[in-house]
């Protein structure tokens, strides 16, 4: 079970990691490399207003890059932004290695690298979860020829939650709850039961996850409202979001006695 909840962690990352691709590969690219240039405005389109907002500007604009080529391409521009008028100019980015693929500059977003290194955390988080998954098998194996006692590790002081099932006292803080997989697997510091997450603490997991592109959008959203650029909109909501998630399933969650220990009771 140790290892198939650790391919779902990974899952969840590479899922993550083809999201923002599929989603915002351009913005990726740019990010990787871009020039600025100015573009003339060739076309402006604003669709009727929708039911709560007036709609984004479909704006179509020319430039020539660097080596001379000439580009034609489209970006939306919010509402709040009126892009000017047809013929006149406009702050471009296109990147450096694919030049075809360009943008409005005021739109290029860094979000998408966010989203993307969010992934490669939980690929991490998974191939560290494979790697104490072995790390445990072996431990319990020498202790099986051995004879030797396993010890559980110290706890700082503090207020404890997440309650152990077997000795119903709290086994963790909070600072170390958040700490490397710790709200995932755990001993108790009292009764010496290897434990692992709950079903409450798994639910939170996979609502802060879920959370994400929501904190993406809203971020977008923003950004092109106000003069806050959109990575400082996403890492407050990502960090609000997603400490308030976690203290509240530290404060409710509960963990559950590991199935080896299940069997050697």
């Amino acid at each position: 079970m140790s290892r198939v909840r650790a391919a779902i962690v990974m899952a969840i990352g590479i899922a993550l990691i083809i999201f923002m691709i599929m989603t915002d590969s351009g913005d990726l690219l740019l990010i990787l490399g871009r020039v600025q240039a100015s573009a003339m405005i060739t076309q402006i389109h604003q669709p009727p207003p929708g039911r709560f907002r007036e709609s984004d500007y479909d704006v179509t604009y020319d430039f020539v890059d660097d080596a001379g080529v000439h580009h034609i391409a489209k970006d939306l521009v919010p509402p709040a932004f009126p892009p000017g008028q047809v013929g006149g100019f406009v702050e471009i980015a296109y990147s450096r290695h694919y030049p075809s693929v360009s943008r409005i500059a005021s739109q290029v977003s860094s979000t998408p690298i966010g989203g993307v290194l969010m992934g490669l955390i939980f690929m991490m988080m998974g191939i560290s979860m494979l790697f104490r998954a072995s790390r445990r098998d072996l431990e319990n194996f020498n202790t099986k020829t051995s004879g030797e006692p396993q010890f559980a590790p110290a706890v700082a002081n503090g207020s404890r939650t997440m309650k152990c099932p077997k000795c119903a006292a709290g086994a963790i803080t909070f600072g170390n709850w958040v700490r490397g997989l710790n709200a995932f697997f755990y001993t108790c510091p009292h009764c010496g039961t290897n434990l692992r997450a709950g079903v409450a603490t798994l639910c939170g997991f996979a609502s802060a996850l879920l959370s994400i592109p929501i904190l993406i959008w809203a971020a977008r959203f923003l950004s092109q409202r106000t003069e806050w650029p959109e990575v400082r909109w996403f890492i407050i909501f990502l960090v609000a979001v997603t400490g308030s998630i976690s203290y509240a399933t530290w404060r409710i969650g509960s963990y559950v006695v590991r199935s080896e220990d299940k069997k050697s009771g």
